[in-house]
This record gives C-alpha cells, sequence and structure tokens, in this order.
C-alpha cells in the first residue's frame, strides 16, 4: 500500500486583513455595503458584514498587536514604507468553514480592498505575509479563484549553519528579478563550510484548512526552482482538499499520499494558466515545522508538509537532474482567460 499522511481539516478557519491607513475614521458596515458592487464575492461579503463571519474592527492608533511582524512583509518597497508608517491599523477578519472556502476569504479581501480605497491606505495580508497589489480603479475581487493571484506567498530564508547565524534572505512573492534558477551562484556563495542552502516555506495555506509546506536544503541556485516546487504542491493539495470538501464533508481527518509525482504542469495551474505538457518529479512529503507568522498564535498547529526527494535521491543531483529540468523557471505567470483548471 502507498504511504500515506493523515492530515486534520479543522472545523474553522481565519482569514486576516490589515488596513494601514492614516485616516482618522473608519467606514461603517453600512458604507461597504453601498460600495461594493455586484460581483459575487461583493454579494457574499455584503450578507457577512456585521455577522461574526465577517467583522471590521473599528481601527487602532499604532502600534498595534500587529505591528512588529509588519517589518517582515514581502511587497513593493513604496507600499511597504506606506505601510511601516501608517498610523491607524483597521482589522477585517473573515471566521470560516473549510468548506466555505475559498468565497468566504474572498469576501474579506474585497472589504479590505474596499477599506484601503475608502481610507488612503494600504492592505495587508496577515494570512500570506505580504501587501496587496494596489487596485487600478474601483476595488474588485476576481470572480475566478486563482491560487497564485496573491493568496499564498512563498518566502526564502538562508538555513543557519552550526554557530553561523544567517539573516533571511527577501521573500520572492514577486520574484520579478529572478528569470530562472542560476547556478552559476552556487559557486560564488561557496566558503570553507560549504555551500550556502535555503529554506523555501508558504504562507496562506492554512486560511483554507491545510498545512503550509516547506523545503529544506535548497542549493543557492535553485531558489526559483524551490518557490515554483512548493507552488505546484499549493495547486494539488488545494484541489485535493476541495474535492474532498465537495463530497460532503466538513472536518475531520483525511489521508493523502506521501510519496507523489509532481506534475510541472500544477505550477502553471497555480497562476491559472494553461497547463503545456511539461515534465513531472518525484516528490515524498513528510510532517515539519512551520514558520508561518500567525502560527505563534496557535502553536498547536505549527505544523508543515516538508517536500523532500525520493529516498536514494538527495542531494544537489535532484535538483540538477530531477527537479531543475521538471519545473517551469517561470517567476510567475498571467491567468488565462476561462475556469479555473
Amino acid at each position: 500500500m502507498s504511504a500515506r499522511l493523515t492530515l486534520h481539516v479543522p472545523a474553522s478557519v481565519t482569514t486576516r486583513f490589515l488596513v494601514a491607513t492614516g485616516e482618522p475614521a473608519t467606514p461603517d458596515a453600512a458604507y461597504l455595503r453601498d460600495v461594493l458592487g455586484r460581483t459575487g464575492p461583493a454579494h457574499t461579503a455584503r450578507d457577512l458584514l456585521g455577522s461574526p463571519l465577517l467583522t471590521v474592527d473599528g481601527g487602532h492608533d499604532a502600534p498595534t498587536r500587529w505591528s512588529d511582524r509588519l517589518h517582515a512583509l514581502g511587497g513593493p518597497a513604496d507600499s511597504l514604507e506606506r505601510v511601516l508608517g501608517a498610523t491607524r491599523h483597521i482589522v477585517v477578519t473573515s471566521v470560516a468553514a473549510p468548506a466555505a472556502q475559498p468565497r468566504h476569504a474572498q469576501a474579506a479581501r474585497l472589504a479590505a480592498r474596499t477599506l484601503a480605497a475608502a481610507t488612503g491606505g494600504v492592505a495587508v495580508d496577515l494570512a500570506a505575509n505580504q501587501v496587496l497589489v494596489r487596485d487600478r480603479g474601483s476595488p474588485a475581487e476576481p470572480e475566478r479563484f486563482v491560487l497564485g493571484q496573491e493568496w499564498v506567498g512563498v518566502f526564502l530564508s538562508l538555513e543557519n549553519r552550526p554557530g553561523r547565524p544567517s539573516p533571511p534572505a527577501p521573500p520572492i512573492r514577486q520574484a520579478g528579478s529572478t528569470s530562472g534558477d542560476a547556478p552559476g551562484r552556487e559557486r560564488e556563495a561557496e566558503d570553507g563550510a560549504g555551500l550556502t542552502r535555503v529554506r523555501a516555506e508558504t504562507a496562506g495555506l492554512h486560511r483554507f484548512g491545510l498545512p503550509e509546506l516547506v523545503v529544506r536544503g535548497v542549493p543557492y541556485g535553485h531558489m526559483l526552482t524551490a518557490a515554483n516546487l512548493l507552488r505546484g504542491l499549493s495547486y494539488r493539495l488545494f484541489a485535493e482538499q476541495r474535492e474532498w470538501l465537495g463530497g460532503g464533508r466538513r472536518a475531520g481527518e483525511r489521508e493523502i499520499l506521501a510519496r507523489r509525482i509532481l506534475d510541472g504542469d500544477d505550477v502553471l495551474r497555480f497562476w491559472g494558466a494553461r497547463p503545456d505538457g511539461g515534465g513531472s518529479v518525484p516528490v515524498r512529503l513528510a510532517r515539519g515545522v512551520a514558520e508561518c507568522p500567525e502560527y505563534p498564535e496557535r502553536p498547536e498547529r505549527a505544523v508543515a508538509l516538508e517536500a523532500l526527494p525520493l529516498p536514494g535521491h538527495g542531494g544537489r543531483d535532484w535538483w540538477d537532474e530531477w527537479a531543475g529540468p521538471a519545473l517551469p523557471t517561470l517567476a510567475r505567470a498571467d491567468p488565462a482567460p476561462g475556469p479555473s483548471n
């Protein structure tokens, strides 16, 4: 029998968005209902506002309990500067059953975007640990859900070596400056202690009732491959969970395959792009530890799934000969027209 892992699907999940602003007044629920628009996410937000399932606090003077976390956000430098300089924080909170996702999370994000537009502020996704791209025109939330549209962040950090603390590497949520892996950089990073290794980790999957994903020991030149490995796995686990929940289940234990063949096209599906018949890579999943910023509040849930090579295929060879050639080397892709894959 194939090796399996048991996942716990919680009865409810929480998604929070923060609006960093200098505006002292917070628009009320009546204002939001009037300006939300007529899309599906807008109708959901309108129905939920004022209930315990979608709440907007009255705003608090900064610093708040969230302030320390904001220094580690991913996002453009100018947006981060505005977030850190804001004098008020408004928090939008969604509480939903995993089966109600992603629509409830879409509704909450639309409410946060609308508040940001109304107050001249910046919307922050606390679950994905990143600043949201500012809307061009009126705030909107696409009807079609695409996981790669800012719902899951992927972050990199240098792995500590014994006796040598390492500073965190920049987040690669946008990864616009990386067009592909750079094997030559591994040699540049080599020193007497050996090659620099990187850890990649997701932030945001927990809002869908899934564990975060992590991969360790990544050669420095394969950072983009590591990010796309996690993106492809994120899409596949999310799709499997939606299918499981679609069978009428709501919470409890479910089993997943620990050993699997990751389809390189799942990276494209993460972005909502059309599959192109790319390669595949064998991978196994094992329990690990997450460092997602929201987990310190719930340490008993700080469980991740760690992506590992199959036994006998470890080390740099796996990245050079298996993962690197199989996975797309794009930093992002535009969604294709039509329904999500």
